[in-house]
């Protein structure tokens, strides 16, 4: 029976220890890359063809639209669309270069992460340039509306002055008319009645 090694063989099973440790966290850092990779690869060429779609068939996408904003739609999808494609391209070059070891072929894997670097760029640059050209062509918008707002409360204003400044005139017009004056007009209208009641009595006894 041999004896114990107290030195020797704790370093030895702290060796193997960490070695098996190491090897699981490369195996699942690998499988969470590919999963990443994977993922990020389908969401580029799902936005691909859906952004294609809305480029192609913009009325049928977006339905009944104003012809500016149907175009700024229309091109917000092609922006969108080449984002997509950026992603999916992202997505294949990491596939691989977390499949390609990098002792083996050690120039197909730093072409590969390179492309994913720049790629990536590309990709953040376009999905700024849609946020930017977004805020902006809705910031107008909202300032148009405003405008238009301020000047129909304006317009209702104003029509409501001249109404009530109508009406204020009416009033003090008819508070400013006499009252005999009224019964004389009143007076007038009568008399000219009656005569002309009395005038055609008379013909009428005339022709008789």
């Amino acid at each position: 029976m041999s004896e114990w090694n107290w030195g020797g063989d704790l370093t030895r099973c702290g060796g193997d220890a960490l070695a098996i440790f190491a090897n699981a966290a490369d195996g699942a850092a690998r499988w969470a890359g590919l999963a990443l990779a994977g993922f990020i690869l389908a969401f580029g060429i799902w936005q691909v063809r859906v952004q294609r779609d809305r480029v192609n068939f913009p009325k049928a996408r977006f339905g009944a639209q104003p012809e500016k904003e149907l175009e700024f739609l229309k091109r917000q999808a092609f922006r969108r669309m080449q984002t997509g494609g950026m992603a999916a391209l992202v997505g294949a070059l990491m596939l691989v270069g977390l499949h390609v070891p990098a002792q083996d072929a050690p120039g197909w894997w730093a072409a590969a992460w390179l492309g994913v670097i720049f790629f990536s760029f590309w990709a953040a640059l376009l999905a700024l340039v849609d946020a930017t050209s977004t805020w902006l062509h809705y910031s107008s918008e909202g300032a148009q509306t405003n405008a238009e707002k301020i000047l129909l409360e304006y317009q209702i204003k104003k029509m409501r002055e001249q109404a009530e400044r109508a009406a204020a005139e009416k009033n003090v017009s008819d508070a400013e008319t006499p009252v005999g004056g009224k019964n004389a007009a009143v007076g007038e209208a009568s008399a000219i009645a009656e005569t002309s009641g009395a005038g055609k009595n008379a013909s009428a006894g005339s022709r008789e």
